[in-house]
């Protein structure tokens, strides 16, 4: 399973493909995530992994890898379920993309380096991360 992640001002997901404005952002000044913010994920499904379920599940962490919770106390995480089809026609061992939005922002972060880290059906990989910095530096 190959899986790229980014961090943008907007992203959305329309006829199969990732649509991004503003990618690539690493580092957020003020006291959080503006409110527009988004995670874009591009999955590439092998093709013995599809018409079968995937669970994703991305969760936020602090610098030192422990979970940030929201106000509730709950860690914030994003968990979802879904399954890739094989499109008519697809050669066996062809990868299928999953692309995928989340929107996150509005989260309140004190100053710190933060990491999104992804985990597919409970296997997680060092590149399946994404990190970024909250400032009140400019």
């Amino acid at each position: 399973m190959i899986a790229h992640l980014m961090l943008c001002d907007h992203a959305q997901v329309a006829d199969g493909k990732l649509f991004i404005n503003g990618g690539g952002i690493s580092r957020f000044l003020g006291s959080g995530l503006p409110p527009s913010t988004s995670l874009a994920l591009l999955m590439l499904v092998p093709w013995e992994n599809t018409n079968a379920p995937i669970t994703i599940d991305l969760q936020l962490l602090t610098q030192d890898g422990q979970p940030v919770a929201d106000p509730g106390g709950s860690p914030i995480r994003i968990q979802v379920q879904t399954e890739v089809g094989r499109p008519p026609g697809i050669e066996p061992g062809v990868p299928i993309d999953l692309p995928l939005t989340f929107p996150v922002g509005g989260l309140r972060l004190p100053t710190g380096r933060y990491t999104w880290q992804l985990s597919v059906d409970n296997e997680t990989r060092q590149p399946w991360q994404i990190s970024f910095t909250v400032t009140n530096e400019s």
